[in-house]
């Protein structure tokens, strides 16, 4: 049999299918490993308007304790009063917080902003509604002092949709507020 007259076969298509192969490992690797990182601060952007698109949701990053932890920052724009993932992202309403019944929670809560305000999880997007679970981080009438920082350990004990809300003098109204929900 004479092989010097037959064409030889072609493994380009096997190697373009092994590449591909690889590059979605890498790909899916890679999504996987971001989604498994606590959230970064973003670089600095020019702060969105209060008709911006929905805030994304900050995902908790776990404690070795089994308690989670969140950082959110307070301030005011030019144009609007919010909460944000760093100071220099403001946005109204603030990023979404999902939580977990029965799992203690570690707030920390930065005012980046030039006067006072403050952080509670409430039942309703009022200065005048009910604290939920003792999650409050300064007080009502004068809040945290412009560049103070303080934290809060808390636990959810009932599934819901619930609010968190500067609760200083007519800042909810202002913009100050963001969703937390409370899954089983």
């Amino acid at each position: 049999m004479n092989t010097e007259n037959k064409p030889k076969k072609s493994n380009t298509a096997w190697y373009i299918g092994a590449v591909v192969i690889v590059i979605i490992i890498i790909a899916v690797g890679v999504l996987a490993y971001q989604y498994s990182q606590p959230p970064s601060s973003p670089s600095p952007s020019p702060s969105p308007s209060p008709s911006a698109s929905p805030s994304p949701s900050v995902s908790p990053s776990p404690l070795p304790s089994g308690t989670i932890s969140v950082t959110i920052y307070a301030g005011e724009t030019s144009t609007f009063y919010g909460f944000g993932n760093s100071a220099s992202n403001i946005t109204s309403p603030g990023p979404s917080l999902i939580f977990k019944v029965g799992q203690a929670v570690t707030v920390t809560f930065q005012n980046a902003g030039t006067m006072p305000h403050n952080w509670a999880l409430v039942d309703a997007k009022s200065a005048t509604a009910n604290v939920l679970f003792s999650a409050q981080i300064g007080s009502a009438s004068n809040g945290l002092a412009a560049g103070s920082s303080q934290s809060i350990t808390f636990t959810p004990t009932q599934a819901g949709s619930y609010y968190y809300i500067c609760q200083v003098d007519a800042h909810v109204s202002l913009g100050m507020w963001g969703t937390v929900t409370v899954n089983p």
